[in-house]
């Protein structure tokens, strides 16, 4: 199923109603899809009161990046908030940490590349790829 149509209440949409667009949507290649979708299945867990929302979803230098919209959270006065704060926090953290060693494309295992003025985390066979379709030597 479509993750969009799977995590529909976890995606901020802008505007009132049914929007089918998301406000900045999810930019991520194919490979890091399967660590998107488990995290919105972790967070789906815990967020009880469906307080979590993804904002933006995107690769930056490198690595995944989630934006996120806490909505009614109150972590100074409500102890369950942060938890649930500190919980979301850890599980971001650990989705993030591990695009670092998973190719953008594919989803097998990859490292960091940055020695052609880009930043990609990239398996050897998408990095010679990717290397060929841009004439990097």
């Amino acid at each position: 199923m479509n993750l969009m149509k799977r995590h529909q209440d976890k995606i901020y949409y802008e505007g009132s109603g049914n929007n089918p667009l998301p406000m900045y949507g999810i930019a991520v290649d194919s490979g890091w899809m399967p660590l998107v979708d488990t995290l919105a299945d972790k967070i789906a867990e815990i967020d009880i009161d469906n307080k979590v929302r993804f904002v933006q979803i995107k690769e930056k230098f490198g690595g995944l990046r989630f934006y996120t919209q806490f909505v009614n959270l109150n972590i100074k006065e409500n102890a369950k908030d942060k938890e649930l704060w500190d919980a979301v926090c850890k599980l971001i953290s650990e989705a993030e940490t591990q695009s670092y060693i998973t190719c953008e494309v594919c989803g097998q295992m990859g490292k960091l590349r940055n020695k052609f003025r880009w930043m990609k985390t990239l398996c050897d066979d998408h990095t010679e790829e990717y290397r060929k379709t841009r004439s990097l030597k």
